[in-house]
């Protein structure tokens, strides 16, 4: 916040009419009175208060022309988010080397980065359970994430090209371009209900990028299936042998997927010409009434 002054030439005015006064003086035949210093201290008195309000009335007459101003420069941000939906494998291989807990911790970190988009939450194993549609709160997100154990979605098997075909639907009626899905499992895909081509089809009818990441041994995972997952959707395949490993492939996404900020900015004037206007208008009608009175 600062203050300054639009036209500060304006200010002239004050040495213009400081030269006037000491270089234009009025000529004046000189009479003489016998109490001559009565009348003198008497006339003086009234000239420095007529002179006092006459320099006052221009100085504020100048501060208005001067346009006193108080600026505020404002930011306003605003960003072109994502839609992005979090798939975990929650099957029961999941819970060896604490991976399902480490998963949930790892994907707390991820989400709390991402300030400007809309998530959702599905879990798979036996079944496909969605457990947050899309939020801008993240809230509710996250303390779901939190009390979620192995079990919720089945104990037995993994439905991973189901859950890739599930998730790709809450995309349905999403208009924003950026839709990104991360798909995390550990096992392979032992219910065909849903075709993996049929799957990945669905995913590339509403422009999802899909991001797989496998987690374990290489042999417990179909390294085959997740990369061509990823190929034909413009996504990315990711491996780790544990799940310590997920935090910077969790990184590495959240920065080939960074929301587009744009900081815009305004600034909020405050004009306060008119205090000094009033002072100087006020100045001028004292001086008309002791004009006035000497008449």
């Amino acid at each position: 916040m600062t203050w300054q002054f639009e036209y500060p030439l304006a200010f002239l005015i004050v040495l213009l009419y400081i030269l006037c006064k000491l270089l234009c003086k009025k000529k004046l035949k000189e009479v003489y009175f016998s109490n001559m210093e009565v009348l003198e201290s008497i006339v003086k008195k009234k000239k420095d208060l007529h002179s006092i309000l006459e320099f006052l009335m221009v100085l504020f007459l100048a501060f208005s022309l001067a346009s006193p101003i108080k600026t505020k420069t404002i930011s306003e941000e605003s960003a072109e988010g994502y839609e992005i939906v979090l798939s975990i494998d929650a099957s029961e291989s999941m819970r060896s080397k604490d991976k399902f807990e480490n998963t949930k911790e790892i994907i707390r970190m991820f989400v709390e980065k991402r300030k400007f988009d809309r998530l959702g939450l599905t879990l798979f194993a036996q079944d496909v359970y969605i457990a947050v549609p899309f939020t801008y709160d993240k809230k509710p997100l996250l303390d779901i994430l939190k009390y979620i154990e192995i079990g919720v979605a089945g104990n037995i098997g993994t439905a991973l090209n189901e859950a890739l075909y599930v998730s790709s639907n809450l995309f349905k009626e999403i208009r924003n371009k950026n839709k990104i899905l991360i798909l995390l499992t550990d096992g392979i895909n032992t219910k065909e209900s849903v075709p993996l081509q049929i799957a990945i089809q669905n995913a590339k009818k509403y422009n999802i990028k899909v991001y797989t990441i496998a987690i374990g041994e290489e042999g417990d995972y179909n390294k085959e299936a997740l990369s061509l997952i990823a190929k034909q959707t413009n996504g990315k395949f990711f491996v780790s042998s544990e799940a310590k490993g997920l935090a910077s492939i969790y990184d590495s996404i959240d920065e080939l997927e960074k929301s587009k900020i744009e900081i815009s900015k305004r600034i909020e004037i405050q004009y306060f010409y008119k205090y000094s206007l009033i002072f100087s208008l006020i100045c001028l009608m004292i001086l008309i009434f002791i004009n006035r009175i000497k008449k």
